[in-house]
């Protein structure tokens, strides 16, 4: 379940919308005017976050594969999650603050649906679980080892299939990746927005702006 964040300015009035860490999204040549472009399909808040909306994708290319209904929304664009590998049209979308403004804004790239890579490291697990377990005679022994090996696994194939992805259709990755600039002050710099860090804040300028979590997807 995703964690919804929201960036607050102790200063000043200024909140953000509310947002995930990141989220996946097909990319199209022409999206459908009517599409939704939320980043979550569904929230539940525990902490006050100021009638704030629910952040939206800047980018008219984009349909939005929002949780808990990616499978769902996937289905309508005409994909599977097989088929959208092969045609590399998954974006990965990460939300960054500025370090020298503040803003808020969308570090785009080309990357593989991590549903396959959630299969093989799944297969990988439980194959490398049931070894260790039945070699140890332990079925905690397996399980921790079926634990580790689903995530070495899934990370791993992640990491080779995302870059295998961007260097078969390099000039779409470049494209979908632009400058990754601040759009206000076309600084390099950033961070993630889940950061610790107390950034500026974009409306009144003074280093108080801090990002917390307000609620679950």
């Amino acid at each position: 379940m995703p964690t919804i964040y929201q960036a607050r300015c102790e200063r000043c009035s200024y909140a953000s919308d509310l947002f995930t860490e990141e989220y996946g999204a097909v990319l199209t040549d022409n999206a459908p005017a009517d599409r939704s472009k939320s980043v979550v399909a569904g929230l539940v808040l525990h902490d006050t976050t100021a009638d704030a909306s629910i952040a939206e994708t800047a980018d008219p290319r984009l349909v939005v594969l929002p949780h808990p209904i990616e499978s769902h929304v996937l289905a309508e664009t005409g994909y599977t999650w097989a088929t959208l590998a092969r045609a590399g049209r998954y974006v990965r979308v990460r939300r960054v603050v500025c370090r020298e403004c503040g803003t808020l804004y969308e570090i785009r790239r080309l990357a593989h649906p991590p549903a396959l890579g959630c299969l093989v490291g799944c297969l990988c697990g439980l194959a490398a679980g049931a070894a260790g377990g039945l070699q140890q005679r332990s079925f905690w022994i397996g399980l921790g080892i079926a634990c580790a090996a689903s995530l070495a696994s899934m990370t791993v194939a992640e990491l080779l299939a995302s870059a295998y992805t961007r260097r078969r259709f390099r000039e779409r990755a470049l494209e979908v990746a632009g400058s990754g600039n601040c759009p206000r002050c076309e600084s390099t710099r950033y961070e993630a927005a889940n950061s610790r860090r107390v950034s500026p804040c974009p409306r009144c300028s003074e280093r108080s702006l801090r990002v917390r979590a307000v609620g679950i997807s």
